[in-house]
């Protein structure tokens, strides 16, 4: 290379620079400088003390009605779950061992269902007294509010070492209604469900029934499983508010097909293992729920709130 050569092109690469340029830009629309939305503030409820979400000191994340309801299939939770940062989840077909969910890793080494985890339905506790929890045994379609704590929650919610997951069912109506909907999908998948709720003075209801059944793809994958909800309010005063929940689940199939080798997907993916044939895997259970909730304002800055279930 020749260094006057790359010299002298330096020196009018440096001119070129130093030239002074005018640039001329559209004038922007008076109009849309003044389209201004404000968004309504996000108050997140599972803190005990409701406040804002920018106010907390654990990362929230908050999952409206829209994004639960509106356009899904309502089968589980996984759909709005698995778009929450730091969650995974897995195991969204197979009803028999539950939706597994993990926080930032924890809940990742649970065999089945949720550990490590607290799951609050109308904050009432859904975790049993050794830290399971499941969450099939939620209807998808009445709730309408979904708060993700994710953190050390366990000075608040005690066995809760990885965070929280709340859920809240739908408010009671201001007026009767009743609602309707069904999804049909392959594999003989169904699913039924009837809204319904009313108020009257100081009385209002809330309630639904959906049944849930389908032949599965896998063989040995069958399941059957209707719920039933109820929420009950009565309102004496603008002070005092009690609620009675009640939640009857009876799930008479659910069939677990197992896991497979890369041979025995290769050869047949629909297949079930063969020790869960041999040995009939499959759960069957049902349960009923109530609770009793007591809110009661005491001033401006100062509540009760007793629950008993």
């Amino acid at each position: 290379m020749n260094p006057s050569f790359s010299l002298k092109h330096m020196k009018y690469a440096t001119l070129l620079f130093l030239i002074p340029f005018s640039i001329w830009a559209q004038k922007p629309s008076q109009d849309s400088l003044n389209i201004v939305k404000e968004l309504a503030p996000v108050t997140v409820l599972s803190s005990r003390i409701p406040q804002k979400e920018n106010q907390l000191p654990v990362s929230v994340t908050t999952i409206g009605k829209a994004r639960l309801q509106i356009g899904q299939t309502k089968l589980s939770l996984f759909d709005a779950l698995n778009t929450v940062p730091g969650v995974f989840a897995m195991n969204s077909e197979n009803f028999a061992q539950d939706l597994r969910i993990s926080i930032r890793g924890f809940g990742a080494r649970a065999a089945f269902g949720i550990r490590g985890l607290k799951i609050v339905l109308d904050g009432v506790p859904e975790s049993t007294p050794d830290g399971t929890a499941k969450l099939g045994n939620i209807d998808v379609g009445l709730i309408e509010r979904v708060e993700v704590l994710k953190g050390a929650t366990a000075g608040i919610y005690g066995n809760a070492s990885g965070g929280v997951i709340s859920l809240n069912t739908e408010s009671m109506p201001s007026k009767p209604y009743a609602e309707i909907s069904s999804t049909f999908g392959s594999y003989g998948l169904k699913r039924y469900q009837v809204k319904f709720g009313s108020s009257w003075g100081a009385w209002s209801v809330l309630g639904s029934v959906s049944r849930l059944e389908s032949t599965g793809y896998r063989q040995k994958s069958a399941l059957e499983r209707n719920l039933l909800n109820l929420k009950i309010g009565f309102r004496p005063s603008e002070k005092t508010k009690l609620s009675l929940l009640s939640t009857y689940i009876d799930s008479p199939k659910a069939e677990d097909p197992g896991g497979l080798t890369i041979e025995e997907v290769n050869k047949d993916r629909t297949q079930a293992r063969k020790a869960n044939v041999d040995y009939n895997t499959t759960e069957s259970f049902n349960q009923l729920r109530n609770a009793l909730i007591l809110d009661q304002k005491l001033g401006e800055k100062s509540a009760v709130n007793a629950r008993v279930f």
